[in-house]
């Protein structure tokens, strides 16, 4: 019968870790989360194993011998330790667990291990999040998703557990560490969990919250909390609840925690514009600026304060409307001036969010000009920032007249500056170009913007003659479509390519060139001189394209083939 138990046990651990290795997830998680839920002497009888430990050995483990158990090797422990801290660098939630498990119940982790180990899982939370979210959420997808976050909820359940029975070191405040949960369970959609865990804390105030409560956490998550609507109750009324809810929040917090702290603000700022009260927000973000300047909020000499909140704001909490986009580019204006580097993800919000808003060109030139002038541009951060002024352009204007194109050549003149200035990376040129085809579809003014890139010194990219090749097929210019390709192909034979994927997509867009251009020949011809390059997904391709025009694939050498010298 015990070896028939673990049979199945071994099995399933088996099956676990194929899940692991083959959906890229925490399906391992299973093996634990299935007894967790009951002690350890239980899961022993359950499994007819005989655990290392007796079931009244103390919990807090001498580091040389316990009563009952034998001598506990020093050397083991250590082992795991540092095996511990190693996987929890690398956010390896799934060896660092197990490890946890064990060395939690000899009391050798410190603060800083268990702040490691809630950093690995909430990164694993995020990780996960992103990927679901970039799929579309089917009902396969759906079901995966829920599956992790479950594994993950269970996980941060047992933490909490071992947190209140005092198994998790503190040094004095867990306020941080429970306020990083509390943000997970928000992540995961699951505020239920957290209002409760936030109930418990606000009855029991445990000792190691010497911090405080971790109020910016809570606001977030009533914010975000789902309510059902009772009996004549409306939105605004859920959303008028949750400010009150909120508002007691920040009442409360002035009148217990002495320190200020940049996250409450951010996230009161958050809340008033997300619910309702924009007018009230811009007084928080007031308040909180005047702070900073006067030193109340940490120590704000290298810009680290400023740092955090445009993190929070511009990344995380960036809600669209008129009044939110104001505030960020007050503080993008105050940031360039004070020198502060902005993080490419946060440049790249707040584009995304003008054109959103429709911020007019008049505006988006401006802050482009004051970027330029400040100390920190032309760094790598700089492509993204281009991009979104240019894709926040052709939604502003998608209609090409007069004055639009006047605009959009003076958009791209501060571009070539910039480009000269610091050998400014092709790949927003590509994107202008590509932005004048499917917008405005204007192939003179293509012709324009590649004439300012040569004399700019700026050689188009294996991506640029891709999208020309789409361009120019597109207005039915047959040679320089040609001329394109054979620069492409000089272009790719400077670069290995071992499984002749660059190769597959470069024919993929040959192919649907000569579908719109209907030059047979000139793909017939090319295919059979780059045979080296042609993999069978194109050859497949082109066979299927041949079979529906009915003809055979006749391979002649095209007839006129262009100089490639010259110009596009």
């Amino acid at each position: 019968m015990a070896t028939s138990i673990i049979s199945q046990r071994i099995a399933r651990v088996a099956w676990c870790e194929h899940q692991a290795i083959s959906a890229g997830i925490l399906r391992r998680a299973r093996t634990f989360y299935a007894t967790a839920h009951i002690s350890t002497e239980q899961r022993s009888k359950k499994l007819n194993i005989t655990e290392r430990r007796h079931a009244s050995t103390p919990k807090n483990l001498p580091t040389h011998k316990t009563p009952g158990v034998g001598e506990i090797s020093e050397k083991k422990y250590r082992a795991k330790l540092d095996a511990f801290r190693q996987e929890a660098r690398v956010n390896n939630l799934q060896a660092v667990w197990p490890l946890y498990r064990d060395l939690k119940e000899v009391n050798v982790l410190e603060y800083k291990d268990i702040y490691n180990l809630v950093h690995a899982l909430q990164q694993s939370i995020r990780s996960s999040k992103r990927v679901t979210q970039k799929k579309s959420l089917d009902r396969g997808n759906r079901r995966a998703r829920n599956k992790d976050f479950r594994d993950f909820s269970i996980l941060l359940n047992e933490l909490v557990e071992d947190m209140k029975a005092g198994l998790v070191p503190h040094q004095d405040d867990n306020s941080t560490i429970y306020g990083r949960i509390l943000t997970m369970f928000d992540e995961m959609d699951m505020q239920r969990n957290a209002i409760i865990l936030w109930n418990w804390l606000v009855e029991e105030r445990p000792a190691e919250l010497k911090g405080g409560l971790p109020y910016a956490a809570m606001m977030e998550v009533y914010v975000n909390a789902q309510v059902n609507r009772g009996p004549g109750q409306s939105a605004a009324d859920i959303r008028e609840k949750k400010l009150q809810v909120c508002e007691m929040l920040l009442q409360e917090y002035r009148q217990n925690c002495h320190d200020s702290l940049a996250r409450v603000y951010v996230s009161m700022v958050y809340a008033r514009s997300t619910l309702g009260n924009p007018g009230g927000a811009l007084e928080i973000w007031q308040e909180f600026k005047s702070k900073v300047e006067r030193g109340e909020i940490g120590d704000n000499s290298s810009g680290n304060i400023h740092m955090e909140a445009m993190e929070v704001l511009f990344y995380k909490y960036m809600v669209m409307s008129p009044f939110n986009m104001s505030v960020a580019t007050e503080y993008f204006r105050e940031a360039l001036s004070k020198g502060i580097a902005l993080p490419a993800s946060s440049v790249s919000k707040f584009f995304s969010n003008a054109a959103a808003a429709r911020m007019d060109h008049a505006a988006i030139v401006a802050l482009v000009k004051e970027y330029n002038a400040s100390p920190v541009s032309g760094n790598s951060q700089y492509h993204a920032f281009m991009v979104r002024c240019i894709e926040n352009f052709f939604e502003v204007y998608p209609l090409a007249t007069g004055e639009t194109v006047d605009m959009l050549y003076e958009l791209i003149q501060l571009l070539y500056d910039q480009a000269l200035k610091y050998q400014f990376h092709v790949a927003a040129f590509n994107t202008v170009i590509a932005k004048l085809s499917n917008v405005w579809n204007r192939v003179d003014i293509v012709d324009a913007v590649l004439q300012g890139m040569a004399a700019a010194k700026i050689a188009p990219s294996i991506v640029t003659y891709r999208i020309l090749i789409t361009v120019y097929s597109g207005a039915g210019e047959l040679d320089k479509v040609r001329r394109c390709w054979l620069k492409l192909v000089d272009l790719q034979r400077q670069y290995d390519d071992p499984d002749k994927s660059n190769w597959t997509t470069n024919f993929h867009h040959l192919i649907k060139a000569t579908t719109m251009t209907g030059d047979w020949q000139f793909l017939y011809a090319q295919s059979a001189a780059l045979a080296e390059y042609a993999t069978d997904a194109v050859l497949v391709e082109i066979m299927k394209i041949d079979n529906i025009r009915n003809k055979p694939a006749e391979i002649t050498p095209a007839s006129g083939e262009p100089d490639k010298n010259v110009n596009v």
